[in-house]
C-alpha cells in the first residue's frame, strides 16, 4: 500500500476503531487523522507516528512507508465455522444477557465499535478476543472458529516430528486469529518457509 490513507484506514478496520477513537488514543485532534485519511497528510513521523503504530497495533515502518508486515484482512466469512464471528458474537452478546453498550464500556470502545463488529464492517482485534469472551462468558476459540476448544489438544508438541498425524486446522487458525498482527505475519512466515522446506 502506497499511500498512507490506505495504511491508516486498513489499520483502522482491522484495530476495529473509529477516527475519534484513535485520536483520543494518541492525544490530537480528529481533523489530524481525517487528514490522514483523505489524504491531505502524505506522511507521519516522529511522536505521532509511534503512538498511532501503538494504538493500532501495527509496525511504525509499515504504517510510516508501506515496508513490512501490516495487519491481516478480515476475509468473507472472518471465522472458519458454520457461522461468522459477528453472529457468534451477537449469540454471545444474547446469551451472556449484555448489550452492545454494555459491552462497550467493558472494554473502553465506544457502541459504535462493538456495533461495526457485529455487523462486519470491522473485526473484533484478536488480541481482544480473550477479554470479549471473558466478559461474554464464552470461550475464545469458539467466537473464533465456532468449534469448542478441546483444551487438551491445544498443547503443542515439543518437536514437529511428535505432531499427531491428525491436525485440527480449526484449532490452529483460530489460535493464529488469536496472536497480534505482528506474530500472524511471523506465524505466516514460518508456515511459507515449512511449505517449500517439502
Amino acid at each position: 500500500m502506497r499511500a498512507l490513507s490506505d495504511r491508516i484506514s486498513l489499520a483502522l478496520k482491522h484495530a476495529g476503531m473509529s477516527q475519534s477513537e484513535l485520536a483520543r488514543a494518541i492525544s490530537i485532534k480528529s481533523p489530524s487523522v481525517n487528514a490522514w485519511l483523505n489524504g491531505r497528510t502524505k506522511s507521519i513521523d516522529g511522536e505521532n507516528l509511534i503512538r498511532a503504530a501503538a494504538a493500532l497495533k501495527v509496525d511504525a515502518t509499515w504504517l510510516a512507508t508501506g515496508a513490512g508486515a501490516g495487519p491481516v484482512e478480515q476475509d468473507e466469512n472472518y471465522g472458519v465455522g458454520t457461522s461468522s464471528v459477528c453472529e457468534r458474537l451477537d449469540e454471545a452478546l444474547q446469551n451472556a444477557g449484555i448489550t452492545q453498550a454494555e459491552l462497550a464500556r467493558h472494554l473502553g470502545v465506544t457502541r459504535s465499535t462493538v456495533s461495526y463488529w457485529i455487523s462486519g464492517r470491522t473485526r473484533v482485534p484478536a488480541e481482544r478476543i480473550d477479554e470479549v469472551a471473558q466478559i461474554l462468558h464464552c470461550d475464545p476459540v469458539w467466537l473464533l472458529s465456532g468449534k469448542e476448544a478441546n483444551h487438551a489438544t491445544l498443547n503443542l508438541p515439543a518437536t514437529v516430528e511428535a505432531a499427531p498425524p491428525a491436525i485440527d486446522i480449526q484449532q490452529i487458525v483460530a489460535a493464529l486469529l488469536a496472536l497480534p498482527p505482528t506474530r500472524q505475519a511471523e506465524a505466516a512466515r514460518y508456515i511459507r518457509y515449512l511449505a517449500e522446506q517439502k
